[in-house]
């Protein structure tokens, strides 16, 4: 599957995240697409960098 369509759509805030962690991003590239759109939606509900920091971080369980 490509990726390219959803990792475009990213809210820059996550993306950010992402970037900042490696480990994260790996892991968010693992998901299945249904997996990554939920992520997505549930980024777009942070108000702050600690809290997007912290739904990377979530990743890494």
């Amino acid at each position: 599957m490509d990726a390219s369509p959803i990792l475009s759509g990213l809210p820059s805030g996550l993306a950010r995240a992402l970037a900042d962690d490696p480990a994260a991003f790996s892991r968010f590239l693992a998901l299945p697409t249904e997996g990554k759109r939920a992520l997505i939606r549930q980024s777009r509900n942070v108000h702050s960098q600690e809290e997007m920091r912290a739904l990377a971080t979530s990743l890494h369980v």
